[in-house]
């Protein structure tokens, strides 16, 4: 007798351009495994028995008006063929609450189609949110709410007086052990990127923006007096420029201890860079939760990270990573000089642990498990 699955949409036109290919593909094998079916719909083409996703989104153009044209084009793809299959429930991802969001969602709602959100960042973080679109879209449009923590819950909560507290839910960002599993042994990525044997590597990773706290660290590292030290910056700017750190960098003299690698970093650069480095620093100012921080833990690579509260849900300082005050870069200086004080088996330790937490908190599996509970049919 054939399985039976409750059947899904998954509806993302960010996919490859960011990475979230990788999400929404251990998303649907964790729903597969608890009996939901998905047929997605993103920009690339992946078959199976259980799950399915196809190519209805154009990549990024250069042009914005040209993007959104495209954008809309391939969620009417994705809405009508849904309508055609006699589906009626689609998951979205939701990054700012736009003119754009809101036509999308109102169309699935003129449409018949039940919407499940992921609310990613609950606010904007650089502040070109709208409120009265926020409310319309928690309050009228979408029918399910994802968030990722408590601390996500509880922003939520503070900004919009939702009607119906019940239809949120908290369900975690999972971890990225299958792409761990490409690791290379840390002499061997060090030889492919030209870095030393025998020096300490601190990591910086992703997109550079001013609530990532560049800059902080940048101070902090100045004041870090330990030879053959160095620290990665690997990633491009968003919505900003290199030009302030760079002019920091040339202020504080440390040119001579900074890698720079300031582009869109490869899939395939990105596993040598994790795979050489001896830590990673989150210096943020604000997030929601990081994708950055479950890759690097997935990696066993020991995080050191501002203590905002969704950082705290997921670290235990010295278990399995470390964190310093918030804006403090005296503070983070400290923590620096003490993990360069540890011993190589404590380091390992710490990234050990990580993987546990990884693997026990934020496995797939387990939130195909929850999705499962509020997916109706």
């Amino acid at each position: 007798m054939e399985k039976e699955y409750k059947i899904l949409s998954i509806v993302d036109p960010v996919g490859q351009k960011a990475g979230m290919d990788y999400y929404d593909i251990q998303l649907a094998k964790g729903l597969a495994k608890n009996g939901i079916k998905v047929q997605g719909y993103s920009n690339f083409t992946i078959s199976n028995t259980e799950y399915s996703f196809k190519g209805v989104f154009k990549n990024h153009e250069v042009n914005n008006f040209k993007n959104k044209k495209n954008t809309i084009k391939g969620y009417i793809k994705a809405f009508y063929a849904i309508k055609r299959l006699g589906h009626d429930q689609v998951l979205l991802h939701l990054f700012s609450y736009s003119y754009l969001n809101l036509f999308v969602y109102s169309m699935a709602k003129l449409w018949g189609i039940r919407t499940y959100s992921i609310i990613h960042d609950v606010e904007s973080l650089d502040g070109s949110g709208k409120n009265f679109i926020q409310n319309i879209l928690l309050n009228k449009l979408i029918n399910q709410i994802i968030v990722h923590n408590r601390f996500s819950l509880n922003i939520l909560r503070e900004n919009t007086a939702l009607s119906d507290q019940k239809k949120v839910h908290i369900i975690p960002h999972g971890e990225f052990l299958e792409l761990a599993e490409a690791k290379v042994d840390r002499k061997t990525a060090r030889q492919k990127l030209g870095l030393e044997s025998d020096a300490d590597y601190f990591l910086f990773f992703g997109q550079i923006k001013q609530v990532k706290g560049l800059d902080l660290l940048l101070k902090a590292f100045y004041e870090v007096q330990k030879d053959k030290t160095y620290l990665i910056i690997a990633g491009r700017p968003w919505k900003d420029s290199f030009e302030p750190y760079q002019a920091l960098i040339d202020e504080l003299g440390i040119a001579d201890k900074i890698i720079m690698d300031i582009q869109y970093i490869s899939d395939e650069k990105r596993n040598l860079y994790f795979s050489a480095s001896d830590f990673i620093i989150l210096p943020y100012r604000k997030i929601f939760q990081s994708g950055v921080l479950l890759m690097a833990m997935s990696y066993g690579l020991p995080v050191i990270a501002s203590d905002l509260d969704p950082n705290r849900e997921i670290i235990e300082n010295g278990s399995n990573g470390f964190l310093f005050e918030s804006e403090n870069f005296q503070d983070l200086r400290l923590q620096l000089e003490k993990v360069l004080g540890e011993d190589v088996e404590a380091r390992k330790q710490v990234g050990r642990n990580a993987i546990i937490t990884m693997k026990d908190s934020f496995s797939w599996r387990n939130i195909g498990r929850e999705y499962s509970k509020i997916v109706t049919k």
